[in-house]
Protein backbone atom coordinates (compact mmCIF):
# COMPACT_ATOMS: atom_id res chain seq x y z
CA UNK A 1 0.00 0.00 0.00
CA UNK A 2 1.13 3.81 -0.36
CA UNK A 3 1.43 4.77 3.48
CA UNK A 4 4.35 1.94 3.54
CA UNK A 5 6.23 3.69 1.14
CA UNK A 6 5.32 6.98 2.24
CA UNK A 7 7.16 6.16 6.27
CA UNK A 8 9.98 5.11 4.89
CA UNK A 9 10.73 6.17 1.03
CA UNK A 10 11.00 2.79 -0.35
CA UNK A 11 8.84 -0.22 0.07
CA UNK A 12 11.58 -2.55 2.06
CA UNK A 13 15.09 -2.63 3.65
CA UNK A 14 17.17 -3.61 0.76
CA UNK A 15 18.90 -6.57 1.16
CA UNK A 16 22.29 -5.55 1.98
CA UNK A 17 25.47 -7.82 2.66
CA UNK A 18 28.97 -7.32 3.52
CA UNK A 19 31.55 -9.63 1.83
CA UNK A 20 35.00 -10.30 3.21
CA UNK A 21 37.77 -10.26 0.29
CA UNK A 22 40.85 -10.35 1.38
CA UNK A 23 40.36 -9.01 4.82
CA UNK A 24 39.18 -6.32 3.33
CA UNK A 25 34.77 -5.76 4.43
CA UNK A 26 32.90 -4.55 0.82
CA UNK A 27 29.30 -3.72 1.25
CA UNK A 28 26.98 -4.99 -1.24
CA UNK A 29 23.61 -3.95 -1.39
CA UNK A 30 20.05 -4.12 -3.52
CA UNK A 31 20.38 -0.79 -4.17
CA UNK A 32 23.80 -1.18 -5.82
CA UNK A 33 22.44 -4.05 -8.05
CA UNK A 34 21.18 -2.61 -11.40
CA UNK A 35 19.43 -5.48 -13.54
CA UNK A 36 18.88 -5.62 -17.53
CA UNK A 37 19.81 -1.99 -17.93
CA UNK A 38 20.69 -0.68 -21.46
CA UNK A 39 23.48 2.50 -21.50
CA UNK A 40 24.49 3.60 -24.40
CA UNK A 41 27.58 2.92 -23.92
CA UNK A 42 30.38 1.50 -21.55
CA UNK A 43 30.86 4.72 -19.71
CA UNK A 44 27.18 5.58 -19.33
CA UNK A 45 27.14 1.99 -17.75
CA UNK A 46 29.72 3.31 -15.33
CA UNK A 47 28.41 6.49 -14.84
CA UNK A 48 24.66 4.79 -13.27
CA UNK A 49 26.41 2.86 -11.17
CA UNK A 50 28.59 5.37 -9.63
CA UNK A 51 25.57 7.72 -9.38
CA UNK A 52 24.46 4.61 -6.71
CA UNK A 53 27.43 4.87 -4.41
CA UNK A 54 27.78 8.48 -5.24
CA UNK A 55 24.60 8.92 -3.34
CA UNK A 56 24.91 6.37 -0.70
CA UNK A 57 27.91 8.41 0.19
CA UNK A 58 30.53 5.06 0.25
CA UNK A 59 32.36 7.16 -2.30
CA UNK A 60 33.38 10.71 -3.24
CA UNK A 61 31.26 12.53 -5.74
CA UNK A 62 34.55 12.88 -8.04
CA UNK A 63 34.23 8.95 -7.84
CA UNK A 64 32.05 8.18 -10.65
CA UNK A 65 34.42 10.91 -12.80
CA UNK A 66 37.57 9.08 -11.79
CA UNK A 67 36.56 5.67 -12.82
CA UNK A 68 35.29 6.91 -16.49
CA UNK A 69 38.93 8.36 -16.93
CA UNK A 70 40.59 5.37 -15.76
CA UNK A 71 38.31 3.22 -18.10
CA UNK A 72 39.59 5.38 -21.21
CA UNK A 73 43.03 4.73 -20.38
CA UNK A 74 43.12 1.58 -18.39
CA UNK A 75 40.16 -0.62 -19.69
CA UNK A 76 38.79 -3.17 -17.99
CA UNK A 77 36.66 -5.25 -20.39
CA UNK A 78 37.41 -9.58 -19.46
CA UNK A 79 36.56 -11.64 -22.55
CA UNK A 80 35.42 -14.72 -21.05
CA UNK A 81 32.83 -16.81 -23.07
CA UNK A 82 29.83 -16.75 -22.75
CA UNK A 83 28.95 -13.86 -20.51
CA UNK A 84 31.88 -11.48 -20.64
CA UNK A 85 32.63 -8.97 -17.32
CA UNK A 86 34.15 -5.36 -17.23
CA UNK A 87 35.75 -4.57 -13.66
CA UNK A 88 35.93 -0.58 -13.46
CA UNK A 89 37.51 0.93 -10.68
CA UNK A 90 39.63 3.55 -9.38
CA UNK A 91 42.63 4.79 -6.67
CA UNK A 92 41.26 4.05 -2.48
CA UNK A 93 41.44 7.85 -2.69
CA UNK A 94 37.83 8.48 -3.82
CA UNK A 95 36.27 5.37 -1.69
CA UNK A 96 35.56 6.19 1.90
CA UNK A 97 34.26 2.96 2.13
CA UNK A 98 34.56 -0.38 0.28
CA UNK A 99 31.81 -1.19 -1.90
CA UNK A 100 30.14 -3.34 -5.05
CA UNK A 101 27.82 -2.40 -7.46
CA UNK A 102 27.17 -4.34 -10.06
CA UNK A 103 24.97 -4.04 -13.45
CA UNK A 104 23.65 -7.02 -16.06
CA UNK A 105 23.25 -5.50 -19.52
CA UNK A 106 19.62 -6.56 -21.22
CA UNK A 107 22.18 -6.51 -24.54
CA UNK A 108 26.02 -6.03 -24.32
CA UNK A 109 27.46 -3.22 -23.98
CA UNK A 110 31.33 -2.71 -25.86
CA UNK A 111 34.19 -2.23 -23.34
CA UNK A 112 37.75 -2.57 -24.55
CA UNK A 113 39.89 -5.24 -23.43
CA UNK A 114 41.68 -5.13 -20.49
CA UNK A 115 45.12 -6.64 -22.12
CA UNK A 116 44.82 -5.14 -25.22
CA UNK A 117 42.88 -2.09 -25.22
CA UNK A 118 42.34 -2.22 -28.76
CA UNK A 119 40.35 -5.15 -28.53
CA UNK A 120 36.27 -4.94 -28.22
CA UNK A 121 34.78 -6.89 -25.69
CA UNK A 122 31.09 -7.34 -25.71
CA UNK A 123 30.33 -7.07 -21.98
CA UNK A 124 27.03 -8.64 -19.88
CA UNK A 125 27.59 -8.01 -17.07
CA UNK A 126 29.58 -4.38 -15.13
CA UNK A 127 30.81 -5.08 -11.53
CA UNK A 128 31.82 -1.83 -10.06
CA UNK A 129 34.71 -1.35 -7.35
CA UNK A 130 35.52 1.05 -4.97
CA UNK A 131 37.96 -0.36 -1.94
CA UNK A 132 39.19 2.63 0.32
CA UNK A 133 41.85 0.41 1.55
CA UNK A 134 45.09 1.58 -0.64
CA UNK A 135 46.69 -1.70 0.83
CA UNK A 136 44.28 -4.37 0.18
CA UNK A 137 42.94 -3.19 -3.37
CA UNK A 138 45.41 -5.13 -5.15
CA UNK A 139 44.25 -8.13 -3.44
CA UNK A 140 41.13 -7.69 -3.65
CA UNK A 141 40.89 -6.63 -6.84
CA UNK A 142 42.24 -10.18 -8.08
CA UNK A 143 40.03 -11.72 -5.97
CA UNK A 144 37.36 -10.64 -7.38
CA UNK A 145 38.28 -11.26 -10.39
CA UNK A 146 39.07 -14.86 -9.79
CA UNK A 147 35.83 -15.24 -8.04
CA UNK A 148 33.52 -13.65 -10.93
CA UNK A 149 34.78 -14.87 -13.99
CA UNK A 150 33.27 -18.43 -11.98
CA UNK A 151 30.63 -19.21 -15.42
CA UNK A 152 28.37 -20.26 -13.21
CA UNK A 153 28.40 -17.20 -10.51
CA UNK A 154 28.32 -15.04 -13.76
CA UNK A 155 25.06 -16.99 -15.77
CA UNK A 156 23.12 -16.91 -12.53
CA UNK A 157 23.51 -12.83 -12.33
CA UNK A 158 22.76 -12.70 -15.49
CA UNK A 159 19.49 -14.64 -14.87
CA UNK A 160 18.64 -13.11 -12.02
CA UNK A 161 15.15 -11.53 -11.65
CA UNK A 162 15.33 -9.31 -8.35
CA UNK A 163 18.54 -7.42 -6.79
CA UNK A 164 17.97 -9.20 -3.78
CA UNK A 165 18.76 -12.68 -5.51
CA UNK A 166 22.14 -10.85 -6.93
CA UNK A 167 23.23 -9.60 -3.29
CA UNK A 168 22.63 -12.93 -2.30
CA UNK A 169 24.87 -15.01 -5.24
CA UNK A 170 27.90 -12.52 -4.64
CA UNK A 171 27.07 -13.29 -0.36
CA UNK A 172 27.41 -17.18 -1.19
CA UNK A 173 30.00 -16.60 -3.77
CA UNK A 174 32.34 -15.10 -1.58
CA UNK A 175 31.71 -17.07 1.62
CA UNK A 176 34.50 -18.11 3.57
CA UNK A 177 33.91 -21.68 2.76
CA UNK A 178 34.32 -21.25 -0.96
CA UNK A 179 36.91 -18.57 -1.84
CA UNK A 180 39.91 -20.67 -0.04
CA UNK A 181 42.43 -21.40 -2.59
Amino acid sequence: GLSGSLASGSMHTPAVAEIIVDQESLTISEDFVLLGIQPFDDLHTIRLLGARLEQSGYVRRTFTAAVVERERILPTGLALGEVNLAVPHTDAYFAHRSALAIATLRSPVTFQHIDTPHLEVPVHVVCLLAVANLRAFSGVLATILRVLQGPELLASICKARHPADVVRLLEEAFAPSSTTS
